[in-house]
């Protein structure tokens, strides 16, 4: 119970757990990898569903509890980068064609944030959930997603 209740002492555990902390690795495995192209192609499967709808791709990355407390420790080991896969995900929608909102940067100054996630899986809890909808909401709502921004005229061929 005390390792996750340390913020450090469960980072260190969690990335002693093998492939299970293959997503934080500065350098993808030939499993992730793998993982990261079949993506790829399912990216461009829902860029083409979301462009025959008429409708933009927006896509984001819903942290893990290891993830969230590296963050906001503001440092992990060597060979490790929790942003790393949102930033292999990025690329990925943006040259489908889609908008990447990344949420990560704001568990920065949030205070022992894995808290907002359940010990075992590592899931949101409630509090993380919320923690997360607010995220989602500040990036959604502040003009970063042109796509979404909202027309001031709308029907009035000012657009």
């Amino acid at each position: 119970h005390f390792l996750y209740e340390s913020q450090s002492q469960y980072v260190k555990s969690y990335l002693m757990g093998g492939d299970t902390a293959g997503f934080l690795r500065a350098q993808p495995s030939t499993e992730w990898q793998s993982r990261l192209r079949q993506f790829d192609r399912d990216a461009a499967d829902f860029e083409g569903q979301a462009n025959a709808a008429h409708l933009p791709l927006v896509a984001v990355l819903i942290p893990e509890r290891a993830q969230v407390a590296m963050i906001s420790m503001g440092e992990w080991p060597v060979g490790y980068d929790p942003y790393k896969l949102s930033e292999e995900l990025r690329t990925i929608i943006t040259r489908h064609g889609g908008a990447y909102v990344d949420i990560l940067p704001g568990y920065r100054d949030i205070p022992n944030p894995e808290q907002g996630f359940f010990p075992v899986d590592g899931h949101p809890n409630a509090d993380g959930h919320a923690v997360i909808s607010r995220l989602l909401a500040n990036q959604l709502t502040d003009g970063s997603v042109p796509a979404l921004k909202a027309n001031p005229y709308p029907h009035s061929g000012l657009e």
